[in-house]
């Protein structure tokens, strides 16, 4: 008897799957016609190779992990999150992200014209908090202004933030993007119609297919699921997978069971380590 788990397609909004779609070593076509499809700029080339794990001063400092993080030809920094839950602490959030990424490369010999643009790229499944009066589903966001907020004294820091179920509503008025419709229905009929059109998305959902037909990717992006769940909710879902007693008993040896499947995948430690929530240390420790 097959169950729920085993049936379920995972879908980019995923964490696990996200990650392997745009910001694993390979996918840097993928992820530069995503960027410029979203951002409708023409982005050189796109180097996927970059450590998520944004810098901290000291080792006691808040560990902050970005889902994808990536460069172009011109040295600008991009980083993708695909954020599923809404919180009130989300703007400051991504904006400590642009401020750690814009310094992490300087230097103390440099002087500031060293410092490259950094865009970040928010796929958000929830509405964001305090854009309800806003009706367009893409806002863009750099410092301005006051009085005059056509006037911006720097767009070295760049948020883009998708509220996808704007889009969702928009789309039914015949608004179409075709990479967020991959992101939110990559089984629809709107992207079989792009898959005819643009070469990447058909790449996307092939690549989307082979990871959901990968028994150790699904178990990833399945635990993935549940790390987002509420207790109640998980332990629902524990018992109709008939894990609930050794949740209790071993949920320790899981994670480390987790994080050497991922290991195995080759799967960058950061990422490891906010899937799974072990400690870098403990996650050193694994022998595979």
């Amino acid at each position: 008897m097959t169950t729920e788990k085993e049936n379920k397609f995972y879908p980019p909004t995923n964490d696990v799957i996200f990650h392997r779609l745009f910001g694993a070593k390979g996918q840097e076509k993928t992820t530069k016609a995503l960027l410029e499809g979203l951002l409708k700029r023409e982005i050189k080339e796109v180097d996927v190779d970059r450590n998520v794990n944004l810098m901290r001063e000291h080792h006691d400092d808040k560990l902050e992990i970005a889902d994808v993080r990536a460069t172009d030809s011109d040295k600008n920094e991009y980083i993708l999150e695909m954020q599923n839950k809404t919180n009130s602490f989300l703007a400051k959030r991504f904006l400590s992200y642009g401020c750690k990424a814009y310094i992490a490369e300087l230097k103390s010999s440099d002087d500031y014209s060293k410092l490259n643009k950094v865009v970040i790229v928010v796929l958000m499944m929830e509405k964001f908090p305090g854009l309800k009066k806003i009706q367009k589903y893409h806002t863009k966001w750099n410092f301005r202004e006051e009085e005059n907020p056509d006037i911006i004294i720097t767009d070295d820091i760049e948020i883009h933030i998708f509220e996808l179920q704007k889009y969702i509503k928009q789309r039914e008025e015949g608004t179409i993007e075709p990479w967020l419709e991959f992101i939110v229905d990559p089984n629809g009929k709107e992207v079989q119609e792009a898959m005819k059109k643009y070469k990447t998305i058909q790449e996307a959902v092939n690549e989307l297919n082979r990871l959901n037909a990968n028994d150790e990717v699904r178990e990833l992006a399945f635990y993935q699921d549940i790390a987002r769940l509420d207790r109640n909710t998980e332990l629902r879902e524990a018992r109709e997978e008939g894990m609930e007693q050794g949740m209790k008993q071993g949920k320790q040896e899981q994670k480390i069971d987790i994080a050497k499947k991922m290991l195995e995948l080759n799967m960058d430690i950061e990422v490891i380590i906010k899937t799974t929530g072990l400690t870098r240390e403990e996650i050193e420790k694994i022998n595979i």
